[in-house]
C-alpha cells in the first residue's frame, strides 16, 4: 500500500519501514506563526514552489514549543519565543496526500526576539 501511494519503489518503501520499530505512534510537526507590523513570516524549502510557516519535526526529548523555536531559527534566522499554542491538527483529517506516518501538527504563536536574522538558514 505504501509503494502504491508514493513516488518511490517497493524497495524504497520497505527500506523506509525498516527504520521504524516499536509501536506506531504519531509524529509531531510544529509550526511557528510569527507576525510583525501586519506581516507574517514565511519560508520556502529549496527547490519547492510553495511558502509555509517555519517549522518541522519535534525531536525526541524536546518540547513542541522548543521545537518551534529551534525550527524557526534554523529556517529563517530569527530567534523567537513561543507565546501560546494556536492550533492542533490531525494531518490525516485535512485532505493532505497520504504519507507513511500519522502526524499531529501544532501551530504556535511566536514573538520575534532579534531584529536582524542570522544569515545561516536552511531555506530560501
Amino acid at each position: 500500500m505504501l509503494a502504491a501511494h508514493s513516488t518511490g519503489t517497493l524497495h524504497e518503501a520497505r527500506d523506509l519501514l525498516a527504520l521504524e520499530s516499536g509501536p506506531a505512534t504519531p509524529k509531531v510537526d510544529v509550526r511557528a506563526a510569527v507576525f510583525r507590523e501586519g506581516r507574517i513570516l514565511l519560508v520556502k524549502e529549496p527547490g519547492e514552489g510553495g511558502w509555509s510557516l517555519p517549522g518541522g519535526w519535534a525531536d525526541v526529548g524536546e518540547s513542541p514549543s522548543e521545537a518551534a523555536a529551534r525550527e524557526t531559527l534554523e529556517e529563517s534566522g530569527y530567534r523567537v519565543r513561543p507565546l501560546r499554542l494556536l492550533a492542533a491538527y490531525d494531518r490525516d483529517r485535512h485532505g493532505h496526500p497520504p504519507i507513511p506516518y500519522h502526524v499531529y501538527k501544532l501551530v504556535f504563536l511566536c514573538q520575534v526576539l532579534n531584529e536582524t536574522p542570522s544569515p545561516d538558514v536552511d531555506t530560501d
